[in-house]
């Protein structure tokens, strides 16, 4: 099976090394050239992925496609491409209900959205679907724990809450940091320190997902 995705940002990436390094995939994957510098990367990592010129390439050569645009795109974006009944379309994003999706994905009616957290592409994490589809839970269990979520007013509350996550982590990295540097600063006043001692030996090391924070 080929997928694709339209939109190369932090999440697909996230998915696609998810699914390359911990599910072991290695059929056919299809990305667009935005974000190109992105693209070009995972293309370099992973011998099964090609970069396509343009979004039609994607949907035409993909039996999945993942979209992965900002919110404002998604009309423009999926609109002038030719999706297929055949196809099952994921939509990574945020703020787009299943109603308008389908307008925009017609005549394609296989419309999934999900939230992949970014631990996925450490094989770890929740990830919300709605509504809930057997076939891409099976796909999606190998990269995270998915989460069905029937009612779509209830999905976009897990959304809302979901959003506050790197936000947490990164205070809660620069708390311990802090609290940390405090315990350095004592222990040097109080001379049970070796001399040299560098503050930087009591920082947390920077967390893999403090990316998301900048």
């Amino acid at each position: 099976m080929t997928i694709g995705f339209i939109g190369t940002g932090v999440i697909s990436e996230a998915m696609i090394r998810g699914l390359s390094d911990v599910a072991g995939y290695t059929d056919q994957i299809m990305v667009s050239k935005r974000s190109f510098d992105r693209s070009k990367r995972l293309s370099e990592a992973y011998s099964n992925i090609t970069i396509c010129e343009t979004n039609t390439e994607v949907v035409d050569q993909s039996d999945w496609v993942f979209v992965g645009v900002l919110p404002d795109q998604v009309a423009m974006v999926l609109q002038a491409l030719p999706f297929k009944t055949t196809q099952k379309v994921i939509s990574l994003v945020a703020g787009v209900g299943l109603k308008d999706l389908k307008r925009y994905l017609y005549p394609c009616e296989d419309v999934i959205r999900a939230i992949p957290m970014p631990p996925i592409e450490f094989g770890k994490g929740p990830l919300a679907i709605c509504p809930s589809d057997d076939a891409f839970e099976t796909f999606a269990n190998k990269i995270g724990v998915v989460v069905s979520i029937d009612d779509e007013d209830q999905y976009n509350l897990f959304g809302a809450a979901s959003a506050l996550m790197s936000d947490f982590f990164a205070k809660s990295q620069a708390s311990a940091n802090g609290c940390n540097f405090t315990v350095w600063t004592q222990r040097r006043r109080h001379g049970t320190l070796p001399p040299y001692t560098s503050p930087w030996l009591f920082l947390r090391p920077r967390s893999p997902l403090s990316h998301l924070h900048e």
